[in-house]
């Protein structure tokens, strides 16, 4: 099989070819770039970048190899056959862009490309089997025939109760996936046409615990172990639920609250991009703090609607226009509030 660009069909060993699609449609250039390492039997290994929306982004190097393991752990769990079709409209500089194009090589797939953005789907012109998304990028597929689209694998951000209303209206065949650039993608998935409460399920061969901070600790032969800052409750070998990242874990009056659990609460209620963070306070050690993006006005009275507790309450409301974000995309809450002074504060919720 290969690539499907602009209608045309290019053998993924004549990736050479997509060069004459460059001027119009320069992602083209990382593609041709990845392949020629790939097809390089000198090159044992691929460098990976990491977002760097938990720290400083940083290099891992992966063999190709432990790369055929994943895109095979990734074939079997979803049964792809020979010539199916798949999307790739991720970017190939990180490491989702780079094993969809790995598992189009092991699986023999058609893999239809389009330009990375918001809204790509805009630009689907037939039905495509598989397509990896990041929850935005289907969030702003209001026009589209939801009928063109298998099986939807999502990533890279939260899902939110009013993109899992969609999916369920349209009756995707929707999964969300776990895992980062050292696990080269997911290693757990859950199925999120179900119950909402569905816990992550480690593909083959992953083995899970957890360290003395309870956070998930993954194994698998072909990338070795990685510990992570993901707080979870494991609840089999195979199994868990995630809770949180370990340093966003906000500790007010000798309470633990989980950011993500309170952000979950309030994502039906806000419509723009937000976070909860703590700050420090003299009393209570950190005070949680509501950060949104947008520069209208907003009713804090709102989060009264809330089903979350009252150490879970947002002390201080925060407007800005733009979040601080990763080169990928995703908001970086460190840097955002860092520069909480010049943010509007609204009166206490």
């Amino acid at each position: 099989m290969g690539f499907v660009i602009e209608g045309a069909h290019i053998d993924f060993k004549h990736f050479q070819e997509l060069i004459k699609y460059e001027e119009d449609l320069p992602f083209v250039s990382s593609i041709v770039e990845f392949l020629t390492l790939w097809y390089d039997d000198s090159k044992e290994y691929i460098e990976m970048k990491t977002s760097g929306s938990t720290g400083t982004p940083k290099s891992i190097f992966h063999s190709k190899k432990a790369m055929l393991t994943s895109a095979e752990l990734t074939a079997d769990y979803f049964m792809f056959t020979e010539g199916q079709s798949a999307l790739l409209c991720l970017p190939v500089s990180f490491v989702a862009g780079k094993m969809m194009i790995v598992r189009a090589i092991h699986s023999k797939l058609k893999l239809h490309l389009i330009v990375p953005s918001s809204n790509p789907l805009a630009k689907l012109k037939e039905k495509i089997d598989f397509l990896p998304l990041t929850p935005q990028q289907l969030y702003n597929s209001d026009t589209i025939d939801w009928g063109q689209l298998g099986t939807v694998l999502l990533g890279g951000g939260k899902i939110s109760q009013s993109l899992r209303s969609k999916i369920l209206t349209h009756k995707l065949r929707a999964y969300e996936g776990y895992g980062m650039t050292e696990t080269l993608t997911h290693i757990a998935l859950r199925d999120i046409t179900e119950n909402v409460n569905v816990p992550f399920k480690a593909l083959e061969n992953i083995r899970l615990s957890i360290d003395n901070r309870q956070c998930l600790v993954i194994e698998a032969d072909h990338f070795g172990t990685v510990t992570t800052n993901d707080l979870v409750d494991l609840l089999s070998d195979a199994t868990f639920e995630w809770l949180g990242r370990y340093d966003n874990v906000i500790n007010t009056g000798g309470i633990k609250v989980f950011p993500e659990q309170v952000e979950a609460s309030l994502a039906s209620l806000i419509l723009k991009p937000f976070f909860i963070a703590g700050i420090h306070d003299a009393v209570l050690g950190h005070r949680i703090v509501l950060l949104i993006e947008s520069s209208d006005s907003f009713d804090p009275n709102i989060l009264k609607k809330a089903a979350i507790t009252k150490y879970q309450q947002p002390k201080e409301v925060y407007l800005c226009s733009s979040f601080e974000r990763t080169e990928s995309g995703k908001i970086n809450r460190q840097l955002t509030l860092n520069k909480l002074n010049r943010f509007n504060k609204l009166s206490s919720a």
